[in-house]
């Protein structure tokens, strides 16, 4: 118990002092972070996002999580596309009808992906550094205190022994002192 405690507190303080989790790794979260790098205020604008997929669910909930309330989910089954619309209050529309809403477009492919991602696995990288210092920390407190625990039976049983050693000594000193010897 003891020990998962203080693992739990060592990972709170990892997430708490160093960088580690600053930066997303994963390609949804690089397409938000890209997407902030063109455009400031991501709820005014609109988005379309082409499948429906698991990576696009995850893109179209950051997305929305960021505020932007006009996205497109494009998809060639069409079904698939409203399901997932109606999850993040999205509009759904077949591949076929995609160049309707082609006006404005910044298209970001999957190397600029790939770069935002790398830069944040060096970033998390640089942070590990940080966070095995705090680990070690965390290690020595929890066996300094793991010592200090196993010792505390230790000093109580010399203690005990003392207060015996004390009580004799008391006791042999009336004796002494009744029987008129200093």
């Amino acid at each position: 118990n003891k020990l998962f405690q203080a693992a739990f507190s060592a990972a709170k303080r990892v997430r708490t002092e160093t960088q580690i989790g600053a930066n997303a790794v994963s390609i949804a979260s690089a397409a938000i972070a890209l997407a902030r790098r063109v455009y400031s205020d991501l709820a005014a604008r609109r988005a379309l996002l082409i499948g429906a997929g698991e990576m696009i669910g995850l893109t179209a909930r950051h997305l929305a999580a960021q505020g932007v309330r006009h996205m497109v989910i494009a998809n060639r089954s069409l079904p698939r596309a409203q399901r997932l619309a109606a999850e993040v209050k999205a509009y759904a529309v077949g591949l076929e009808d995609i160049g309707a809403e082609l006006t404005q477009v910044y298209l970001f492919s999957i190397d600029d992906l790939q770069q935002v991602v790398d830069e944040n696995r060096q970033q998390r990288e640089a942070a590990a550094g940080g966070a095995k210092l705090v680990i070690a920390e965390e290690v020595a407190r929890f066996l300094a205190e793991l010592r200090a625990k196993d010792a505390g039976p230790a000093i109580r049983a010399l203690r005990a022994q003392a207060d015996v050693i004390r009580l004799q000594t008391v006791e042999q000193a009336r004796r002494m002192l009744a029987t008129g010897r200093s």
